[in-house]
């Protein structure tokens, strides 16, 4: 197991997630632009309104995405004995990365969720350890290992 490779994934995953949502943004606001020289109608107009509000939703989640970078490039990942951020925790179903969210993912055969220490499932592993149990929701968890 090698941490320094999850952090490589999830900082490889970010980058690609900013670099298509700008380009989402570059597509989306050249529906924006509209030839003054056309010939507009109300459509035309609707779909400028739909195009400029979907550019303002896409440069939100760019901006949450960089963010995300920023909290990875911030996290401490040395070794944890405990659920903290910087760790990645072990459980029979997932392996959780904690201080930064991420989609799930696969390696080396196991699966991988970065969750926030705003999270509600973070509230109930924090300062957990091996051998420790919490629940969150219907599910329950035993942790196997803490990296």
């Amino acid at each position: 197991m090698n941490k320094e490779k999850i952090k490589e994934i999830i900082l490889s995953n970010l980058n690609q997630s900013i670099e298509d949502l700008k380009e989402q943004i570059k597509s989306q606001s050249e529906q924006v632009d509209l030839d003054e020289n056309d010939t507009l109608d109300p459509e035309d107009f609707s779909h400028q309104n739909e195009a400029a509000d979907m550019v303002q939703l896409l440069k939100h989640q760019l901006s949450d995405v960089q963010s995300q970078l920023e909290r990875l490039s911030a996290l401490n990942f040395s070794s944890k004995s405990k659920v903290e951020p910087g760790a990645i925790v072990h459980t029979h179903e997932f392996s959780f990365v904690i201080g930064v969210v991420t989609t799930p993912f696969l390696m080396d055969e196991k699966n991988y969720i970065g969750i926030s220490t705003d999270a509600a499932i973070y509230r109930e592993m924090k300062e957990k350890k091996p051998g420790d149990a919490f629940s969150y929701g219907i599910n329950h968890y035993n942790i196997i290992e803490i990296l």
